[in-house]
């Protein structure tokens, strides 16, 4: 919501697998950044860390990607702010994202 500035809703969540264990007592942290923007919708990167809220240590636990849709007030999508990728690192996120939502693309039209 912070980067469209309005109410967005989940479209969809790639594929979520735990590769390593939340243990019981260990804090939960996501951290976010926005990949891609397309028109209406965003790509998300989600990395979540277990951490132990005594020591501080952190373990990462799994990676996923998720998509968002904005919303004006009448409920119907509409237009968000592009995301600009300055550093090497925003570049890339950016291109892997733009990557996946064609793949998401292709996949929602050939099951039509």
């Amino acid at each position: 919501m912070q980067h469209a500035g309005r109410p967005v809703v989940t479209k969809s969540f790639d594929e979520v697998e735990f590769n390593e264990p939340i243990y019981i007592g260990e804090l939960v942290i996501a951290h976010a950044s926005v990949n891609f923007t397309g028109t209406t919708s965003m790509e998300v990167g989600v990395r979540v860390v277990a951490q132990n809220p005594i020591t501080g240590i952190e373990r990462p636990t799994n990676t996923c990607y998720t998509t968002f849709v904005a919303l004006d007030p009448s409920g119907k999508p509409t237009r968000i702010p592009p995301v600009l990728p300055e550093t090497d690192i925003e570049k890339k996120r950016f291109e892997g994202g733009r990557l996946r939502r064609e793949a998401r693309l292709a996949r929602r039209r050939s099951r039509v």
